[in-house]
């Protein structure tokens, strides 16, 4: 395990040179990712005014029937997604664009009891243990919230600490129908964790584990349950291949035990919800 940390937070080499690594993302790669989620927005938005099925899973001819089994047996389903431009992919130097949708149903809720549920921010860091170690609301106007988050992640010896900002707005499109958006507006690398010497690290020293996070969700009320649906889109730093399966996969595991997390949470709220 020491040997893959190693690697990860020192400058890959190669040829007996060593390559250099971005601490923050550069301005291509910036404007690439910002590239990256208006398509997605706009496709999230074009999907909103239609008409029909308002969820990833019920859009899926083929695996419908077997992605509903999955969810009434109390799994998540998810996928990677990739938002292209023109027909083109978009390349982000020296980064990599992590885009997930996952889907959960929880049984025995209604969507009034879930809006107010994951609208407690203050309580997150309870229900989301260990992902999400510290939130707080910082502020809400009607619909339009502002959170703080640390998000924890420890995996192959490696811990990965972030504090982090959003900006969230809450709409609703019918008694049934409802859903949300996510901007992240501020993100900052923990050092020492836990440790007397506890602070941010620099933009130097950042070690590009979350440079940029954006959500959308929605939520649906059918079935005797609540359908909720999180599609992320993250940037993270390239790295070594021996480091990938941390780095790329923190936001699909992430991302999973946040919706099987808000499954367990509401399924405690209303018992006869359990299965």
């Amino acid at each position: 395990m020491a040997a893959i940390t190693a690697v990860l937070l020192a400058p890959p080499r190669l040829g007996g040179v060593t390559v250099a690594m971005p601490d923050q993302p550069g301005t291509e790669t910036v404007a690439a990712f910002e590239r990256y989620v208006q398509l997605t927005e706009t496709r999230f938005q074009s999907e909103l005014r239609k008409e029909g099925p308002y969820l990833w899973v019920d859009l899926q001819a083929a695996s419908r029937e077997k992605h509903q089994k999955q969810l009434r047996a109390g799994e998540v389903v998810i996928e990677s997604l990739q938002t292209l431009d023109g027909g083109k992919v978009i390349a982000a130097p020296d980064a990599e664009i992590h885009h997930w949708i996952g889907t959960v149903f929880i049984p025995g809720t209604t969507l009034d009891e879930y809006l107010a549920f994951v609208q407690d921010y203050n309580h997150h860091q309870q229900h989301f243990k260990p992902d999400v170690a510290r939130s707080q609301l910082l502020g809400r106007q009607g619909d339009d919230f502002r959170v703080f988050f640390r998000f924890y992640k420890s995996k192959f010896g490696i811990t990965a600490v972030h504090d982090t900002w959003h900006d969230i707005r809450y709409f609703r499109l019918s008694s049934a129908r409802a859903g949300s958006r996510t901007h992240t507006t501020r993100i900052l690398d923990v050092q020492d964790y836990g440790k007397p010497s506890e602070k941010h690290r620099s933009a130097e020293d950042d070690r590009g584990y979350l440079w940029r996070l954006h959500t959308w969700w929605r939520f649906e009320e059918r079935d005797g349950g609540v359908y909720v649906q999180s599609e992320s889109v993250t940037l993270t730093r390239s790295v070594p291949w021996i480091a990938k399966p941390f780095v790329s996969g923190m936001p699909r595991e992430q991302l999973t035990r946040t919706l099987v997390a808000a499954r367990t949470a509401m399924s405690k709220a209303t018992p006869a919800a359990a299965n």
